[in-house]
């Protein structure tokens, strides 16, 4: 199965921004310059919030650090930090009461975008795969899967996994300041670093 047109430049539809007339380029207090879709979002709930993370943004991928692990059938690993992180088409938002969770004022517009982290792991040995830990802490976030985890693309052209996760990022307020809340947040407080909790299984392939 080969998943990996994914490894050199990923060509899809930038974010939700279907045509440059939607899109505007704005300085933020930090310096930073970023491009932003004029449509605004309101989001009623966190779950909402949450589920509207979008994987779907050209990213280019640097292969040069591969963590190298001696895998074992049916064990349990945990391995540290990320090796790349890309962030996508930012939008403008407002949020419902549940925001004031986060020490954020509801109803009042802030700048959001969808934050993607990829951490990269050697091969499994033949016949055995990665398999992310359903329901713990720390793991992660795909669209399309309904448990809490990360996303795993087996490469074996270039003998490699990668793993994939994104949340949802509220980087600005309305007066362009730098607020850097990540919802939810999978870093593991007492280690400061993002976490990936998996296990080696049987493929099911003889």
């Amino acid at each position: 199965m080969k998943y990996y047109s994914i490894l050199l430049v990923i060509v899809c539809v930038l974010c939700s921004c279907d045509s440059e007339d939607e899109l505007s380029e704005i300085t933020m207090m930090d310096g930073n310059t970023i491009t932003v879709d004029k449509y605004k979002r309101f989001y009623s709930t966190e779950e909402e919030f949450v589920h509207d993370v979008s994987f779907s943004f050209p990213r280019e991928y640097n292969l040069n650090c591969v963590e190298k692990i001696d895998y074992l059938n049916n064990q349990e690993y945990t391995v540290y930090d990320y090796n790349q992180s890309f962030i996508g088409c930012w939008v403008i938002a407002e949020f419902g009461n549940w925001i004031k969770e986060y020490g954020l004022i509801p109803n009042v517009p802030y700048y959001v975008s969808t934050m993607i982290y990829v951490k990269y792991l050697s091969e499994t040995p033949k016949g055995l795969r990665i398999v992310p830990k359903f329901g713990e802490e720390h793991m992660g976030y795909c669209p399309d899967i309904i448990p809490k985890t990360f996303r795993v693309y087996h490469d074996s052209n270039r003998k490699l996994n990668v793993l994939t996760t994104g949340f949802k990022h509220i980087g600005y307020d309305s007066k362009r300041k730098p607020v850097a809340i990540n919802i939810p947040s999978f870093i593991d407080n007492s280690k400061n670093k993002l976490t990936w909790n998996f296990l080696i299984r049987d493929d099911g392939w003889d």
